[in-house]
């Protein structure tokens, strides 16, 4: 409720100057979206396909899948073109995940497409911001600590055995400890900052 969220309409959205929204939901928008030109008629049934197999299936089964990259996923196990891929797809999910299709987990993809032809979509009237906000001030008022704008330079893996916490290094040397540790960034950013961490956590 403290974000004020607005609705708009569920889509999953559109490119450029052409309107795909789910017929269901937004009946005048069908005509539209059977004329979008980026998605040939072959296209348009391999996905409607896809979506329904994907709304068929319950989370458990989606999170029990084996994760490859977006791009792989609608390329060869959804049949989809290149052209579709590309003009609808990237741009659309490359702001969602802020991440190019090639790096998108196929899992957390089919989970948020499948959320988003079950829901309502919706943005804090404060702008996107306003829920890192709100999620800022819970761990706050927990008495948690959040630095924004500090590189991690490296981790020393800690010894839950012998009591040891792990260690975080800091830009500038600053180091914090923690008796947890969750790297929430992409592997080649965690091998770095694990590279000779020793121990196990």
């Amino acid at each position: 409720e403290s974000l004020r969220l607005t609705m708009v309409q569920t889509g999953p959205g559109a490119s450029n100057r052409f309107l795909v929204a789910d017929p269901l939901r937004l009946p005048s928008a069908t005509l539209d979206t059977i004329a979008f030109p980026l998605a040939s008629a072959a296209d348009k049934l391999r996905l409607v396909l896809a979506i329904v197999s994907l709304k068929l299936s319950s989370l458990e089964d989606i999170f029990s899948r084996p994760d490859v990259p977006t791009r792989i996923l609608l390329e060869q196990r959804w049949g989809l073109s290149d052209a579709l891929i590309d003009g609808f797809f990237r741009p659309f999910f490359g702001g969602i995940f802020l991440s190019p299709l090639e790096g998108q987990s196929s899992v957390l993809f089919e989970f948020v497409l499948r959320m988003f032809t079950d829901g309502a979509a919706a943005l804090p009237a404060g702008g996107l911001g306003a829920a890192a906000e709100q999620v800022a001030a819970g761990v706050r008022a927990a008495g948690g600590q959040i630095d924004l704008g500090t590189r991690a330079e490296r981790v020393r893996l800690g010894d839950a055995a012998s009591g040891r916490p792990h260690t975080i290094v800091l830009e500038g040397g600053r180091q914090i400890t923690c008796d947890r540790l969750v790297l929430s960034c992409t592997s080649r950013e965690a091998r770095r900052l694990l590279r000779g961490a020793g121990g196990h956590g």
